[in-house]
Parts: C-alpha cells; sequence; structure tokens
C-alpha cells in the first residue's frame, strides 16, 4: 500500500512539473519577429501595434518610417532613442547591446501600480522600430536577465 502511495505521488508530480513547462512560441507582427513563450497571447491596444501579454510580462512594439522621422531631425538609431524617450517624458540611461540595438531602463506608474520597462529601438531599412518588455517595478532587475534572452530572438524587417 505504502509503495502504491509512493508511486502515486511521484506520477502526480511529475504530471504538474510537466504540466508547468513553456515551449517557445514566435510571434510576428508590424515587421518584428520575436520568440517568448506560450505563455503568451497577443492583444489589440490602442496605439500599440504590437502587443504581448503574459501574466508576469509584458512586450509591445512600434514602428515609425525613417523618412517621415527624418522631418524632425530623426536619422540615426542614437537620435530616435533620444527622441523616443523625450516624448515619453522619460530620462534614462542609454546603452548599446553587442547586438546592436539601443536600450534603457525606466519605471511608469499605471493605474496607482508601479511597472519597469527595459526599452530597445532597433533600426531597419525603412523604420525605427521601439520595443518595450514590461513587468512589475519590483521585478525588473530579476528579469533583466530573460529579456536580453528574449531580445536575442527578434528579427525586424
Amino acid at each position: 500500500m505504502k509503495k502504491t502511495i509512493q508511486v502515486v505521488t511521484i506520477f502526480l508530480l511529475l504530471s504538474l512539473m510537466v504540466g508547468c513547462q513553456t515551449e517557445k512560441k514566435t510571434f510576428e507582427k508590424n515587421g518584428v519577429s520575436i520568440t517568448l513563450t506560450d505563455r503568451f497571447i497577443e492583444k489589440e491596444v490602442v496605439q500599440v501595434g504590437f502587443y504581448l501579454e503574459s501574466n508576469d510580462h509584458i512586450f509591445m512594439s512600434n514602428r515609425e518610417s525613417k523618412e517621415s522621422l527624418s522631418y524632425i531631425g530623426v536619422s540615426s538609431l542614437s537620435q530616435y532613442t533620444t527622441q523616443v524617450l523625450a516624448s515619453a517624458g522619460k530620462t534614462a540611461e542609454v546603452h548599446t547591446s553587442e547586438d546592436g540595438y539601443r536600450y534603457a531602463y525606466y519605471e511608469s506608474v499605471v493605474n496607482d501600480q508601479s511597472f519597469g520597462y527595459m526599452l530597445l529601438t532597433f533600426e531597419g531599412e525603412d523604420h525605427f522600430y521601439t520595443m518595450n518588455f514590461g513587468c512589475l517595478s519590483k521585478n525588473l532587475e530579476k528579469n533583466k536577465s530573460l529579456y536580453f534572452q528574449w531580445a536575442k530572438t527578434i528579427v525586424i524587417e
């Protein structure tokens, strides 16, 4: 009887662990492809071209025409990143990744809840891209390495 209970317990634990695993899933929209997990779902959000959400993270992306940005003097990725932060009323130290994209961290309060974001900017042939990974502010530090892993999967047109 004891062995049966042990076997059933082990089986149940293994079933729970298998059920908790996530699979990689690639999402594509508006010139951006990213591989996250199957825990993300796509949602339609006003003013965001591409929005994905899981229980713990969000990803959002917009693209802007280089031609239209040239009229306001934005012609480089560095200028674009500065413009994105200024337009959002944010100041942050901007870094360049080994893959060439620019990134910065900032916080924002939404409905009395503090969120931490990793802003990423990319340059494509005809567009600049703004992307954000986000989570609760208290979790940003521990999620940074995960966000860098996900950023490595980003492909733009």
